[in-house]
């Protein structure tokens, strides 16, 4: 008796261990969508990858054309700037869209961009409203990351006019990673996607114990801990003329944290900001109250849109009101692209349109329905963070493999 009563003690002290460190596991590899079925649409093909680093965001201009970040961001995070390609903005006509072939991509020129800073484009946004493109940029020169503010200028020919550069405060290097424009252009919203400082010399070079302990950190925190923050940039009322980057102020707009913030979109009327938390695999609803220039807008959380699986960049189709953002259904293969970039990582678009508000019901301000309009293998582009559709066709970008991908999406 006395040793069927050591075996249940053990039995017990070890299952109170294991039971939990499985269920633990699990919900990893559920987070990590390593059971996910999925139905891959094949009818896709590469353009432009001897002329695109990456294409980690798109954003319309007008008349169909649309500007794409090309930061090299794939080298840049491993191996920091020794092994990268210059950054660059390039405009893609999608008018030229033939089959599912295109035009190349056009380089815009950067006009009157500080000499001796680097320019390592991430997340992008233009603004009818002030014809102002905004994109977050990673120097990796040791000053942290900065949001670079260009004038769109069209004649003779499209080009980019450096007018303004943003440093948020004890900004971090690589730290921010998408930017809207909000009520007025003198304010912007800002993601920040990561806890710590990106190492100088990249997450393959040479690291302090440190730096390799605050990787380890938020790797596992990001499954778990709501720590990211979204800011909000204002320009100072008392000298808003200075392209100085100390006539802006940034500060947390809301006491909402995420487990990882990452593209971001706001309506047209400029009432609703949309925030993706890519690690929470949801998209995050604030309504946008009131604007001046000594306090600026405030955050009001409205609500979350569950979506099946992670989400990157996102972006507000005016004419629908739908949200497109660009998709990663398998989350292991995405992380596994960090190590091993020949990694086939399915992407694609998926698309949340507002539901009719039911009469009498609630505000709907989270009734979305969420679709898929297609989902790739990987084979042409591998790794999807922006997506845009055009007709029977999308345009598929990449924050680490070369070019774009144009699918052709089912009708029906």
């Amino acid at each position: 008796p006395t040793f069927v009563i050591c075996l249940l003690v053990m039995y017990r002290c070890v299952s109170s261990v294991i039971v939990p460190f499985l269920a633990f596991g699990l919900f990893i590899l559920r987070k990590l969508d390593v059971f996910k079925s999925i139905t891959y649409n094949l009818d896709c093909a590469a353009v432009g990858t001897g002329i695109l680093s990456n294409s980690e965001d798109f954003t319309s201009f007008r008349d169909g054309i649309v500007f794409v970040s090309a930061g090299d961001l794939g080298n840049l995070f491993k191996h920091g700037v020794d092994r990268v390609e210059r950054g660059k903005i390039f405009a893609i006509d999608l008018h030229t869209l033939q089959g599912l072939g295109m035009e190349d991509p056009k380089e815009l020129p950067l006009v009157n961009f500080p000499e001796g800073r680097r320019f390592q484009p991430h997340g992008l946004y233009y603004s009818n409203q002030s014809n102002n493109l905004y994109a977050v940029s990673h120097p990796y020169q040791g000053e942290g990351s900065f949001v670079e503010i260009f004038k769109v200028r069209t004649d003779p020919s499209l080009a980019l006019e450096h007018v303004d550069s943003i440093r948020p405060t004890g900004s971090m290097n690589g730290v921010i990673n998408d930017v809207v424009e909000g009520p007025s252009a003198s304010e912007i919203f800002v993601s920040k996607w990561l806890w710590y400082s990106k190492p100088l010399g990249g997450d393959h070079g040479s690291r302090t114990f440190e730096e390799k302990l605050n990787e380890v950190k938020e790797s596992l925190g990001k499954m778990l801990i709501p720590a990211d923050v979204l800011l909000r940039c204002s320009r100072r009322a008392s000298n808003t003329t200075s392209t100085s980057t100390s006539t802006w102020e940034c500060v947390e707009a809301t006491a909402m944290k995420a487990k990882m913030y990452n593209g971001l979109a706001i309506s047209t009327d400029r009432t609703k900001l949309f925030a993706v938390d890519t690690a929470g695999k949801l998209v995050r609803i604030f309504r946008i109250i009131g604007s001046d220039d000594e306090r600026g807008s405030l955050l009001s959380w409205q609500g979350d849109i569950r979506v099946p699986h992670s989400l990157d960049n996102i972006d507000y189709e005016d004419a629908s009101g739908d949200l497109i953002a660009g998709s990663i259904p398998v989350g292991w293969k995405a992380l596994r692209m960090k190590d091993a970039p020949n990694t086939l990582t399915p992407g694609g678009l998926l698309r949340l349109s507002k539901k009719p508000q039911r009469e009498g019901g609630d505000s709907g301000e989270v009734d979305y329905e969420v679709r898929e309009d297609l989902i790739m293998d990987g084979t042409d582009l591998s790794m999807t963070s922006t997506a845009i559709a055009w007709g029977d066709k999308v345009m598929l970008g990449s924050p680490y493999s070369r070019g774009i991908a144009i699918c052709r999406r089912a009708t029906g």
